[in-house]
């Protein structure tokens, strides 16, 4: 298990931002086997004729019974029947944690100063499996007079097949960003494709996970997944100089990176516990027996005939980023 800090590309938004601590959306990744990530762009829909001109597909496949297309602008699905027919849009996300965050701020009366924020959004499309999709969903804010911004990155796996929307829990559109785990919408757990069991003992079986209870007294290991939950979420682990945290919805924070040997490899992103490593975000490697269920989707996504893993990314992206960005007062797009 290694521990290295990575940092995105530059950010192609072209409304002026404040000049303050870059996100830099650099993070730590724990990683049994390697891993990496990706990002997309879009422009807000104020955005200049210029931008949108530029606006170019990144990749466009069908995997599940879907269309997938992800543009510089936006990660969208629909069904092949219905290509016109959106059931996911990720620029939906974005808008509505801006119209959240805007609407979290203070009225500026006659004798309040003005707002000048931005708000911005990164998504990356991170594994294509059947019907289930997995993407990093980054946010950064940030108001003039702030000490610092609001920044968070987080994995969110969801199954094309569910109704609904991804439901995100009621926040201002700031981090936390988690999944509402009681009504999950779109948002998928791992539990829904593997044996609880299975994911259990590989939870277990992690040396960092260890830090959260004594190995010497078996009586307080945990025996479920709601325990090891629970367990958790008062214990963070620590990797290099950060903490990093267990939130309710951690099982709904996963991407699927290779398969190997009957297993496949599953990246679990973790939040960190404090503000001075809010810009870090590590990804604990599981390896897992394939079910049945997933054995044909899996072996497609890794040929690149029906959808792809995380490992394909760089092939696929390379460094192209994007971003959907608000703004207001004298930050918003010209």
């Amino acid at each position: 298990m290694t521990a290295y800090p990575l940092t995105s590309p530059k950010r192609p938004w072209t409304s002026r931002r404040p000049r303050t601590e870059r996100p830099a959306l650099g993070f730590w990744r724990i990683l049994l086997l390697a891993g990496l990530c990706w990002v997309i762009s879009a422009p807000s829909p104020s955005s200049t004729a210029e931008e949108r001109t530029t606006l170019r597909t990144i990749w466009r496949g069908e995997s599940g019974g879907f269309v997938i297309t992800w543009t510089t602008a936006d990660i969208r699905a629909a069904r092949v029947e219905q290509p016109h027919h959106a059931v996911f849009a990720a620029a939906s996300l974005a808008q509505e944690g801006f119209a959240a965050f805007r609407d979290s701020l203070p009225a500026s009366g006659r004798e309040a100063e003005p707002h000048h924020c931005v708000y911005e959004r990164q998504f990356r499309l991170m594994s294509v499996i059947g019907s289930w999709l997995s993407f990093e969903d980054a946010v950064y804010a940030f108001c003039e007079g702030w000490a610092h911004p609001a920044v968070e990155t987080r994995f969110t796996s969801i199954d094309l097949t569910k109704p609904g929307p991804v439901e995100y829990a009621p926040s201002a559109g700031l981090p936390p960003i988690d999944v509402d785990v009681a009504g999950l919408g779109k948002a998928a757990k791992l539990t829904d494709l593997f044996p609880e069991s299975t994911i259990l003992q590989a939870l277990l079986d992690d040396p960092v996970l260890k830090q959260a209870w004594p190995v010497a007294d078996p009586s307080k290991i945990p025996r479920s997944l709601g325990e090891l939950s629970q367990r958790l979420a008062d214990r963070p682990v620590e990797v290099g100089d950060c903490l990093f945290r267990f939130p309710a919805d951690f099982l709904t924070r996963f991407a699927f990176h290779h398969r190997a040997n009957g297993r496949v490899a599953v990246r679990l992103g973790l939040p960190p516990k404090l503000a001075p490593c809010r810009t870090y975000h590590a990804q604990l490697g599981l390896a897992l027996a394939i079910p049945d269920a997933l054995k044909t989707p899996l072996a497609l996504a890794a040929s690149g005939r029906a959808g792809f893993l995380m490992r394909d990314r760089e092939k696929i992206a390379g460094n192209q980023a994007a971003t959907v960005a608000f703004g207001i007062g004298k930050f918003a797009p010209r």
